[in-house]
């Protein structure tokens, strides 16, 4: 049940964790029974939200314990199946032989596999070079005791990893969906070196990750001179979005900064803060900045530069298209550019979205003609030029932006690591930024399309961890 490994990490010590520090049961219990003792707890029906909250906070807790902080083992539940599988004593023996102090982990990635499930990949942050991978399950009704629990370090890395991407790629091989996949260096002088790649160049949709390019074009109009990241932008009500969030539900006229309003829309998927952006940039700004990062990736891939330019639409506009009451879909999707333009001036506009729709809504739908599109390279090309604005003075939050709070910039320009991922029905696309200590700097992009039906969350997010783990220790 707790996957068992032993290194000269802190890891090795909590492989068998947490039930291990749980005093073992009296001869004669006295008072209510201890859930991590066997005894049965009257099952308390739950919602994923609640689930997906509470996996959240166990994950928190064995992040804390990973950090040293075992005097919080009394807050640890377990199921009766966990406890009955964990041997104690071994247990007990092997983490007073290995634990020692340690700053503990930072957690650089998580995905939910289910609402009783959720994994975790995180770094050490003594050496910066050590890292584990976490999968943890909870009981589905409450009190939602931890069930499973697999901590595992991952090898360090030699001296190449091309058996290690070799097998990624293997790993690919008769999955029910397309993946695309982009790993680059950023040399000094700005140019770039593929450290691996499958499919490229292949524009695939990418859903509600085109925000991106929002986010791009406002830092590249801060870079300019033409806004600050403190400048206020007023809640307008006309143009709030789905589904809901914390910004859609403020009333109008209430203020956010541009640095907030970005911040929200790529770590906290939040689509009323990035239509804002897209009303306040305007809809040409925002192209020009994704059509200039399409160039560079061509040029970079030494192929022909895309031609015409599609309109970039606000997540409004894809929900209208995609979920409305009347049917534009078709119409739209196989108009010209220009056409498109006027539909998006006119009919879009008052479409109403079918709420029942949006809610039922599991199956792709024109995925490559509607919404936003882009390649790994593109993706990548969009990175690099985000960690290129982030050196600017007073332009940090181009790279700030694309992490949430705790995961800032240390003192003194330490190694960061910044992501986006997003998607929708039928697609799904991750971006990882990370700038090392000793100054170099490494993008992954990955992208995943499938016809028909959803992406398969789990198998994509087992290829999204083995290819962090990959990624994260490039030699």
């Amino acid at each position: 049940m707790i996957a068992m490994h032993r290194t000269r990490h802190l890891v090795a010590a909590l492989l068998i964790l947490l039930a291990a520090l749980a005093p073992p049961a009296p001869a004669q219990p006295v008072g209510p029974p201890d859930p991590n003792q066997g005894e049965s707890i009257a099952p308390i029906a739950s919602n994923a939200g609640t689930r997906r909250l509470t996996l959240n906070r166990r994950l928190d807790l064995v992040m804390a314990i990973l950090k040293g902080e075992f005097d919080r083992m009394d807050e640890v539940r377990f199921t009766e199946g966990f406890v009955s599988t964990t041997p104690r004593e071994q247990a007990v023996a092997h983490l007073r032989e290995k634990a020692r102090p340690s700053e503990g982990f930072e957690v650089l990635h998580t995905k939910f596999f289910d609402d009783v499930t959720i994994g975790a990949w995180a770094r050490s942050k003594t050496d910066r070079t050590s890292f584990i991978t976490i999968r943890l399950s909870i009981e589905p009704t409450q009190p939602h005791r931890i069930d499973r629990l697999d901590i595992e370090p991952v090898p360090a890395p030699g001296s190449d990893n091309t058996n290690a991407w070799r097998a990624l790629d293997e790993s690919l091989e008769g999955k029910p969906f397309r993946t695309a996949l982009a790993v680059i260096e950023i040399k000094p002088d700005g140019s770039h070196t593929t450290i691996h790649s499958v499919s490229p160049d292949e524009r695939l949709g990418i859903g509600t990750m085109g925000t991106l390019f929002t986010h791009l074009a406002l830092a590249e109009l801060i870079a300019e001179g033409g806004a600050s990241w403190d400048k206020p932008l007023s809640i307008d009500e006309s143009l709030r979005s789905l589904p809901d969030s914390r910004t859609s539900h403020l009333a109008g006229g209430v203020e956010l900064s541009l640095s907030q309003y970005s911040r929200r829309a790529m770590t906290e998927g939040d689509n009323t803060c990035a239509d804002h952006l897209f009303a306040h940039l305007g809809r040409e700004r925002i192209e020009w900045a994704r059509d200039r990062v399409r160039a560079a990736a061509a040029k970079e891939a030494d192929i022909e530069a895309p031609t015409g330019s599609e309109p970039f639409l606000s997540t409004m506009e894809n929900y209208r298209l995609k979920c409305g009451v009347t049917p534009l879909i078709t119409r739209y999707a196989d108009a010209p550019n220009d056409e498109r333009r006027r539909l998006l001036e006119t009919e879009v506009p008052k479409a109403e979205v079918d709420l029942t729709l949006l809610k039922l809504w599991k199956r792709p739908q024109e995925l490559l003609r509607v919404g936003w599109t882009a390649s790994p390279r593109e993706l990548c090309e969009a990175g690099a030029r985000l960690l290129e604005l982030s050196k600017k003075p007073g332009n940090e939050w181009s790279i700030d932006a694309l992490r949430p709070p705790e995961k800032r910039f240390a003192p003194g320009g330490a190694s960061f690591t910044a992501s986006r991922t997003a998607g929708e029905p039928g697609a799904l696309a991750g971006l990882w930024i990370n700038q090392r200590a000793d100054g170099r700097a490494f993008i992954m992009a990955i992208v995943f399309n499938s016809e028909g039906r959803p992406v398969q969350e789990d198998q994509s997010a087992e290829i999204v961890a083995k290819a962090l783990e990959v990624f994260m220790q490039t030699p």
